[in-house]
């Protein structure tokens, strides 16, 4: 069971059910949304261990390097990163993708600007595309190998677009029942719908009133920023310490318009947002003395059977940490109020020099 729970897991995003310390939640929060793919240790483990590598031996560079996309199921090459089907998928009924740099680059701080904006107009354009058939949409990079990357010392990001129900299968994990996807027939399906993806266009802004929702209710509270742990407010997206955490420090970035769709953000608000998440987890990584983070989002299809107001979670990641014993619990204690103190004194310090 041990070893069941410290296997990779893709993405773990996350509200938990929710009880209040210190604040009444407005409407109490979906317990985790978790996909486990037991069957890809292997392949793990086999991309983890480099050492027996020549150091210049790179999997995505080859892809990039060589025009073969039938091999290598590449679907769109842009001018800065590319597109594929991923050759170890987590799901049986959806598709995943993975938007990788051409820069040999591990986290997304190195990336250039030109290279980072396009992986996010590929994100959106990618959900655009094909969230209408789709329950739930996991968008995550893992970055290090404490956070799951398969391939951690080139940037790349994970799109699974999953058509199945909310709740997996446990038996199936625990049984490590493989995928089953034919790869070279769902690329052969897919291709037509590229052929004008540099024509995708992403809507307006869809945004709706909820006074239900509990995130809505902290970002109105502008009187109590210090006390719901607000980091900072920005023009469209705020950044503050979760109050429901996997991890301790966990953070999530959050629209202000209350939003369940990736691609029914604007442009503008997703950009602010990418960017708060570049300058916040250095120093979030920082501060807990480990370099390896999980970043992602879980945004809501056509058909979803729930929907929430969406947000980008950074996730710090160590081999050696267990999840907080108050998972399932409102989490304000003295621990993370002097952790949120101390960042707040970092984040301004920063800001003030740029």
């Amino acid at each position: 069971m041990k070893h069941f729970f410290n296997s990779y897991i893709v993405l773990l995003l996350f509200i938990c059910p929710a009880w209040s310390m210190e604040v009444e939640p407005m409407k109490k929060s979906k317990p985790h949304s978790i996909m486990y793919a037991p069957w890809r240790e292997q392949y793990a483990n086999k991309t983890h261990n480099t050492s027996s590598q020549p150091t210049h031996v790179c999997v995505f560079c080859t892809m990039h390097q060589h025009d073969d996309n039938n091999n290598h199921h590449i679907l769109h090459r842009g001018a800065h990163s590319f597109i594929k089907l991923s050759s170890q998928p987590y799901v049986n009924n959806g598709i995943h993708f993975l938007i990788v740099s051409y820069e040999h680059k591990r986290e997304i701080g190195d990336l250039s600007e030109q290279t980072y904006k396009e992986i996010n107009a590929f994100t959106q354009k990618l959900c655009t595309l094909f969230s209408s058939d789709c329950n739930e949409i996991y968008i995550n990079i893992n970055q290090g190998t404490s956070a799951g990357a398969s391939i951690p010392d080139h940037h790349h990001k994970h799109l699974i677009f999953n058509k199945s129900p909310r709740y997996y299968n446990l038996i199936k994990a625990i049984k490590a029942t493989k995928t089953t996807i034919n790869l070279n027939e769902l690329f052969q399906s897919l291709q037509p719908t590229f052929v004008d993806f540099d024509k995708v266009t992403i809507p307006p802004t869809i945004s709706t009133e909820c006074k239900q929702c509990y995130y809505c209710s902290i970002l109105k509270d502008t009187k109590n920023s210090q006390k719901n742990l607000i980091i900072h407010r920005g023009k469209k997206a705020s950044i503050m310490l979760s109050h429901y955490p996997i991890y301790f420090g966990e953070i999530d970035i959050i629209p202000h318009d209350h939003i369940d769709a990736l691609e029914q953000i604007s442009t503008e608000t997703y950009e602010e947002i990418n960017d708060l998440t570049r300058l916040m987890y250095p120093l979030l990584l920082k501060h807990l003395n480990t370099q390896d983070c999980n970043m992602g989002t879980i945004s809501y299809g056509g058909k979803a059977t729930d929907q929430e107001h969406i947000k980008q979670k950074i996730i710090p990641r160590k081999s050696t940490w267990n999840t907080t014993s108050t998972t399932r619990a409102y989490h304000f204690n003295s621990n993370i109020i002097n952790f949120y103190h101390k960042l707040l004194e970092e984040w301004k310090n920063s800001r003030a020099k740029l």
